[in-house]
């Protein structure tokens, strides 16, 4: 075990939440300690080349899976490591155990506030005053645990040689001089948060008859299927998704002249990057924490409260719909024309 003393940062999961703690633990002034990032394998370029930041992966689904697996990886860390102490980000059951066991070895554990009592008011009562940004709880934990934490840097992101190298010439093979590249990210883990395909084809064949555009498409392995049949709508169009390592994706969405997604990792992953976002919104809300972060001027499309009381319905995206008449109104009322004029005011796509 190394003498030098390390502050254990736990967040395992979701994508989002995971590439949200980097512009706070890259701001963070860690003295003589180092930080430990605990998270999954596929999350770890997140925090490539962060300065007294290390990564530690958990195989949550065979070798640390359950109880025993809980144990045996606290033991693999303080092998390892010499934790000072711990800041959980997470906060679910399976890093309470965790925290349990440090707590047990008199470790100081400090844990995320997530607000869940104001997030469900938000739901219920339909306010409009914005909560705090997943960034802003970030903040607060580790200066709870005294840490001092400057302005969170964007972009957050550190791309290796390779990542960069492998995006350039991914972008050279493909795309033709002079295009503008935008990532579609036209996918999102639930149906409350997903605008439709055959509306997302509507907006890029509008942005193509009016532009010179190369599509860029992303999401995950799961999503294959969906992303090939859009892909086959256009010519200027290459499936990003499931074929390259996070850091290089990164690298590829750096590029990007803006990315148009749901309300999901990509619309975040794009904003820590510097990169403008068109982000649309159905039963979930930004201002209840999971707005794209930083200063870019970002494009929020989402049907106002005052048009449909019955949004946002939902913090996470998880349920159905509960409408009788329309269901996923709130989409639905969002017209592919509408969403095109607002970026062609944005002037993003020009030359």
């Amino acid at each position: 075990m190394t003498d030098i003393q390390y502050i254990l940062v736990i967040r395992f999961s979701a994508m989002g939440d995971v590439a949200l703690t980097t512009p706070v633990l890259r701001s963070v002034d860690k003295g003589n300690d180092k930080m430990l990032v605990l998270t999954r394998p596929s999350f770890a370029d997140f925090f490539f080349n962060f300065e007294g930041v290390e990564v530690f992966t958990a195989d949550l689904e065979r070798r640390h899976k359950g109880l025993a697996g809980i144990i045996r990886l606290v033991r693999h860390i303080n092998r390892d490591f010499n934790i000072k102490q711990v800041v959980d980000l997470h906060s679910v059951l399976r890093t309470w155990l965790i925290d349990l066991l440090y707590i047990l070895k008199g470790t100081k554990v400090y844990r995320i506030d997530k607000g869940r009592r104001g997030k469900k008011k938000f739901i219920k009562y339909k306010n409009e005053i914005n909560l705090p940004h997943t960034t802003e709880r970030y903040s607060d934990v580790l200066k709870r645990a005294g840490l001092n934490i400057g302005t969170p840097l964007i972009p957050s992101f550190r791309l290796s040689d390779e990542a960069n190298r492998k995006a350039t010439e991914i972008i050279r093979h493909n795309v033709p001089a002079g295009y503008v590249i935008i990532g579609i990210s036209p996918f999102a883990k639930h149906r409350t948060k997903s605008w439709g395909v055959d509306n997302i084809r509507k907006l890029m064949q509008l942005i193509q008859s009016e532009h010179d555009v190369y599509f860029f498409l992303f999401g995950g392995k799961e999503e294959a299927t969906g992303l090939e049949s859009l892909a086959s709508s256009f010519d200027n169009c290459h499936i990003i998704a499931g074929k390259h390592s996070t850091g290089t994706e990164l690298a590829i969405i750096s590029r990007l002249r803006l990315m148009i997604s749901m309300d999901s990792a990509n619309m975040h992953l794009a904003a820590l990057s510097g990169i403008r976002t068109v982000s649309i919104w159905g039963g979930t809300h930004p201002a209840v924490g999971f707005a794209p972060a930083g200063d870019q001027e970002h494009i929020i499309i989402q049907t106002p409260n005052s048009e449909l009381g019955c949004r946002p319905c939902t913090v996470y995206g998880k349920g159905e719909c509960v409408r009788k008449d329309v269901k996923y109104k709130c989409l639905n009322l969002i017209d592919h024309r509408a969403v095109f004029r607002k970026i062609e005011e944005s002037g993003l796509l020009r030359i």
